[in-house]
């Protein structure tokens, strides 16, 4: 592949990746059939997801309806571009690894400690990979109980380095301005997790991403909804002030 983008965890800072998608599309490195800012940032910021569980604070059912009523019926195995997305069975401890039919063929068959799925709608793929440990409670699915996937990996892009991919574009949102001062047991556990996951991410991004992009987020509370517009145009105007570099880099 020329170009690769691994996206790290981030909470609600991630709606700063679909910033970085149309970016990205834009510039006719993706094919995106729609507007990304009307079709998911409108209906995103306009929704609640609090209902509770015993497993975590949240259950994730109402994020999960969110997702289907958003990308509907859509297939991993119907989807054209490469994409993993990632989750951890937190019964076994593996990295579960969903991939579109085209990343699969690319994969090696074999990725130690790592189980690969095609057979999975993208609405269940994305409420498994963002099932932050204690805040949502896992995503059953088959015999699994999925949480996270940044709680083994946080930044993927040593798949792509597996991949031998010329250019690998790594999106860090990990906080680099400090934390809001919590005010529930949400934000605690958020911010906690976060820390812990740091030193990976930027580990991971050091020895394998070509580019590193920081989209400087500020300090956003978890479940500041109204802020999805302003951490989209982040992730967006970080890429496009980064475009020459990115293109400079698929040239080598």
């Amino acid at each position: 592949m020329k170009l690769g983008v691994a996206f790290s965890g981030g909470g609600l800072k991630g709606v700063a990746h679909l910033g970085v998608l149309e970016a990205l599309a834009d510039n006719r490195w993706l094919f995106i059939l729609w507007n990304i800012r009307q079709r998911y940032i409108d209906r995103f910021s306009s929704q609640f997801f609090f209902n509770y569980s015993p497993l975590g604070i949240l259950t994730g059912n109402r994020f999960e309806s969110w997702l289907k009523g958003t990308f509907g019926d859509v297939h991993m195995s119907e989807i054209t571009t490469p994409l993993a997305i990632t989750a951890v069975d937190i019964k076994s401890g593996k990295l579960i690894l969903f991939c579109s039919k085209s990343m699969k063929q690319l994969l090696p068959n074999q990725i130690p400690y790592s189980e690969i799925y095609s057979n999975v709608d993208l609405a269940t793929a994305l409420r498994a990979s963002t099932s932050l440990p204690a805040v949502f409670a896992p995503k059953k699915w088959g015999s699994m109980d999925l949480i996270d996937g940044g709680v083994i990996n946080n930044l993927p892009v040593n798949l792509l380095h597996k991949l031998n991919t010329k250019t690998i574009l790594a999106v860090d949102l990990s906080t680099q301005e400090g934390y809001v001062n919590p005010e529930n047991i949400l934000e605690v556990a958020a911010s906690s997790i976060d820390l812990m996951l740091q030193a990976n991410t930027r580990s991971l991004a050091s020895k394998y991403a070509t580019i590193v992009l920081k989209p400087q987020t500020g300090k956003i509370p978890l479940w500041d909804f109204a802020k999805a517009d302003y951490l989209y145009q982040v992730g967006y105007d970080t890429t496009m002030e980064n475009i020459k570099r990115i293109k400079a880099s698929l040239k080598k």
